[in-house]
């Protein structure tokens, strides 16, 4: 995982700054665990007392002709000669010359040279040879044991990091953030996770600035928990202090949604688009829906058009006929005429060729909506508006002068209930020379026939009447 990246390069540039500075000596504020005792015996001491034995303890010189040496592998690892650095630190260590003292130094300096080369099982060893001498400064023995925290958390054996990492801040007052968050990751990965996020909370009040590494793991924390509100609180600071990072932008979205913060879900969304960070069809969609939503509906035309036409939304039937219903909203009928059109192309059933062609009629484009209309008849599946696809289809057709076809189109719109009685007044209106009143008064009588047969049914005097499948007219064919 990326936290364990950060945590490898840490290991390394501590480990190499030890290796560069002169003789070893560690100057860097972070630190180790305990003072060369046993974990027993350090439960059984006051932190206080084992800090005093450290700084009493008696340490060996260091001669010139050691230094020498050391100074010589330095020099080595510098010039990037790390094998022969390594060379130089280990016949030291077999010459038999060396005390106590510069035996630590050296192993110290290995540790730092073997973690340059990623061979962190080597730099562990290394330098719990150092401080097995006994003959290091207390400063320079916790910060070894720390070290020895950061390269197990490096090497995946978490318990023995925690170990180390718990016995080092016992002895250290007043521990950094880092070493708070290297902590929690042990416990986090050792599923101790409520001692976790008391770690992580810790790290991130006591840094001094934010770090991006403490928030992410705080929050995968209250995540984990099921603790939305908290998970949110923390990831609206987050999208502050980290603004480019689309990945908690997109969390804090989703958290705004589980919480059903409407406003806030909208405003986010919102933010993540200016900022170009909506990648999915999906993502555009829930905008333009939300603008929809939230009474903005030439936004929302704006976006999906624009949008559809750089190929970040999917060309679907929904998603023009969404657009032909953000034009709408907005009282721009006439761009919503195009997506529309569109949208009845790609559909199934002629419900959004009769839409177009209501549309097209409104604005007497008398030509167009007859098509339109057709093709919806044609297409079907128009259910309860039936009726109504024949009464606009014979109201286009009067309105084009084609007076035979529209009386055909009226009376086909008799037959549907919802429909009879607009129909048989436009069949009334054609009717100028009462040419047609045999035909109304038959229509008529139709009509009235048939509402005594459904209450004779309806009052079990006849069987239930058995529904036909409708046969499906081929795409193309003209209605009526």
């Amino acid at each position: 995982m990326a936290i364990k990246t950060h945590l490898l390069s840490s290991s390394k540039t501590v480990l190499v700054a030890v290796a560069g500075a002169a003789l070893g000596y560690f100057a860097v504020p972070l630190d180790g665990e305990g003072n060369g005792i046993s974990v027993a015996q350090a439960q059984e001491q006051s932190a206080a007392e084992q800090r005093a034995n450290l700084e009493t303890r008696k340490i060996e010189p260091l001669r010139e002709a050691t230094f020498k040496q050391i100074s010589e592998a330095v020099e080595l690892f510098e010039a990037k000669q790390v094998s022969q650095a390594i060379a130089v630190l280990n016949r030291m260590l077999t010459s038999g010359t060396l005390n106590g003292h510069e035996t630590a130094m050296v192993h110290t300096n290995l540790a730092g040279f073997y973690a340059d080369q990623g061979n962190y099982n080597a730099a562990i060893t290394a330098l719990e040879k150092a401080i097995a001498t006994k003959q290091l400064p207390a400063g320079m023995e916790l910060t070894h044991r720390y070290n020895l925290g950061q390269l197990y958390m490096a090497t995946g054996n978490f318990r023995k990091a925690i170990s180390f990492i718990e016995e080092w801040m016992r002895l250290t007052p007043d521990p950094p953030a880092q070493a708070h968050y290297l902590l929690g990751l042990a416990y986090y990965q050792t599923n101790r996770k409520g001692e976790a996020l008391t770690q992580i909370r810790t790290a991130v009040d006591k840094s001094p600035t934010p770090v991006e590494n403490h928030y992410a793991l705080l929050y995968q924390l209250y995540f984990e928990k099921r603790d939305f509100k908290s998970g949110v609180s923390t990831l609206e600071k987050m999208v502050v202090f980290f603004p480019g990072n689309r990945n908690y932008w997109a969390s804090l979205t989703a958290g705004y949604n589980a919480l059903n913060q409407d406003k806030k879900f909208f405003a986010a969304t919102e933010m993540m688009y200016r900022q170009g960070m909506l990648k999915t069809s999906a993502e555009f969609e829930t905008l333009a829906q939300l603008y929809l939503n939230n009474e903005t509906p030439y936004k929302a035309a704006r976006l999906l058009d624009k949008e559809i036409k750089a190929g970040n939304i999917k060309k679907t039937k929904d998603n023009y006929e969404l657009l032909a219903n953000a034009w709408f909203a907005s009282r721009e009928w006439k761009r919503a005429v195009g997506p529309l059109r569109t949208a009845a192309g790609q559909a199934g059933d002629g419900k959004l060729y009769l839409r177009l062609g209501r549309t097209l009629l409104r604005d007497d484009e008398f030509d167009k909506a007859e098509e339109a209309l057709r093709r919806a008849l044609n297409r079907g599946g128009l259910g309860n508006e039936q009726g109504t696809a024949w009464l606009l289809l014979g109201q286009v057709r009067y309105n084009l002068d084609q007076t035979d076809q529209a009386l055909e189109a009226f009376v086909s719109a008799t037959d549907y209930e919802d429909s009879q009685k607009n129909a048989i007044q436009w069949i009334k209106i054609l009717d100028t020379d009462e040419r047609y009143k045999t035909l109304v008064l038959d229509i008529e009588t139709r009509i009235k026939l048939k509402e005594i047969e459904e209450r004779r049914r309806k009052n079990g005097e006849l069987p239930p009447e058995e529904e036909e499948a409708p046969a499906e007219e081929a795409e193309g064919e003209d209605a009526g």
